[in-house]
């Protein structure tokens, strides 16, 4: 472990310097080597990266005319700025990759559409409730779902009750509801549930905005 011998202008270092650490010993001013730490990657994070990784290989293998096209469908796609209102494109490789990764989260072992979409998509005129159980949450559609649509149900736990919910939720499940079963049920340990969904295109990735619901209890 190295140490350092002072002069009498500067009697003590403490602090970074580089990447060593100084610190106060018994027998002067010591350098340590900076700890690093590892966080830990949750499996829905490995799931996003791994997804990201198939979306790029599928990517890498388009032509020049395909690539072309997705840019061309990019520009047909404007986003807004919600800090400063600003409209913007995104390119076509954030485009595929966008669909692609919706697609791969509904088909893991799918094979990634490599044509942008032909149409838009709007989603559904259908409605979902919440409601909050002894052990689950269930969501009511008021309809099933048209052909190759399925709806995303995405949850978000709350500390409390006063807890407003932000942007944030997580997706829990894809549903294709059909008539003969409207109710789907996520079990979920007891607490305060802030709930959502929106509409997938199943064969093409492209999805509605969220839909926030209310708040509910689970016992």
């Amino acid at each position: 472990m190295p140490k350092a011998s002072l002069g009498g202008i500067v009697s003590g270092v403490r602090g970074r310097l580089g990447d060593e650490v100084a610190t106060r010993g018994r027998s002067g001013t010591i350098l340590r080597r900076r700890p690093t730490y590892r966080y830990p990657v949750k499996p829905s994070q490995l799931a996003v990266q791994e997804r990201m990784k198939q979306a790029t290989a599928a990517w890498n293998t388009l032509t020049r005319e395909q690539a072309a096209a997705w840019n061309a469908y990019a520009r047909t796609r404007p986003r807004h700025n919600t800090v400063d209102g600003t409209t913007y494109y995104a390119t076509g490789f954030n485009a595929f990759s966008g669909l692609a990764m919706k697609f791969l989260q509904i088909h893991p072992a799918g094979e990634v559409p490599l044509t942008p979409p032909a149409t838009s998509f709007a989603g559904e005129g259908l409605l979902l409730t919440l409601t909050g159980e002894a052990g689950q949450i269930v969501f009511t559609a008021s309809g099933p779902n048209s052909p190759d649509v399925q709806t995303e149900l995405l949850l978000q736990p709350l500390k409390n009750a006063r807890r407003a919910p932000t942007a944030f939720y997580k997706s829990q499940a894809f549903v294709a509801f059909v008539t003969d079963a409207l109710r789907h049920a996520l079990p979920v340990p007891p607490g305060h549930y802030a709930g959502a969904y929106r509409f997938v295109q199943a064969q093409t990735g492209q999805e509605t905005l969220l839909f926030p619901l209310n708040v509910v209890q689970v016992s």
